[in-house]
């Protein structure tokens, strides 16, 4: 580099339109089974009213449950109807029927920052989603995203060296990580991070135009005709 500066079940789901590439996942663990639980039970009217309350408390719980999911599910169709206002307000009910299902925050966010341009209100959904679940790469890329629409560098920064953190190899990660750090003139950082795209095999045309442009900038043009020249092939 050049010195420039001194409890759910499994679930699978798609939504048609996001860059996203959580197609199938896993949430919560469920509940043991009530075999396992009653098996070191041996007064058979312990074993029963165990058994009852059990019974009472996992229905609840699964009915909470698989009707967020099923809501979910119905949302995401809706969206690949393009039925948006609706689809938004089928995900906004899932979270509200389980306020632990990180999904539906999650594809809410993509909604609102993807189809309706609302960064905004995309960062709201996605820090909700986060702060249920921040170990998903894709959370705080997605977040990264809606900062940067935003313009809001510092803290777009921020998220996506988070994703990257979790998820080294993610080159759009990379990329918009470059694109923030250059908007803060930390050159040489942005850089390293167009750099780091490239390697991990991001949108090469993009970035090599991007690195290029940064050389330029700094008149190191001979860098510059190389990295575009690399860009064009």
């Amino acid at each position: 580099p050049i010195r420039l500066e001194s409890c759910f079940p499994r679930l699978t789901a798609s939504f048609a339109g996001a860059t996203s590439d959580v197609g199938t996942f896993h949430l919560l663990d469920a509940a043991p089974s009530i075999g396992d639980t009653m098996r070191h039970l041996t007064r058979p009217t312990l074993a029963v009213a165990a058994l009852a309350v059990m019974i009472l408390t996992l229905g609840g719980c699964h009915r909470e449950r698989n009707e967020s999911i099923r809501m979910m599910n119905q949302g995401l169709q809706k969206a690949k109807q393009d039925k948006l206002g609706r689809a938004i307000d089928l995900l906004d009910k899932a979270a509200t029927v389980d306020p632990s299902n990180h999904r539906a925050f999650y594809y809410a966010g993509l909604l609102y920052g993807q189809r309706y341009g609302d960064a905004k209100r995309a960062e709201e959904k996605l820090r909700k989603a986060i702060a249920l679940y921040g170990k998903h790469y894709e959370y705080h890329y997605q977040l990264g995203v809606a900062l940067s629409d935003q313009k809001r560098w510092r803290d777009a920064v921020t998220a996506l060296e988070q994703s990257i953190e979790l998820k080294p190899d993610h080159a759009e990660s990379h990329l918009r990580l470059g694109i923030a750090l250059e908007s803060i003139s930390q050159f040489d950082r942005a850089q390293k991070a167009y750099r780091d795209a490239v390697t991990h095999g991001g949108r090469m045309g993009e970035t090599f135009n991007l690195l290029g442009n940064l050389y330029r900038r700094f008149e190191k043009y001979s860098e510059a005709a190389h990295v575009l020249k690399n860009g064009i092939e």
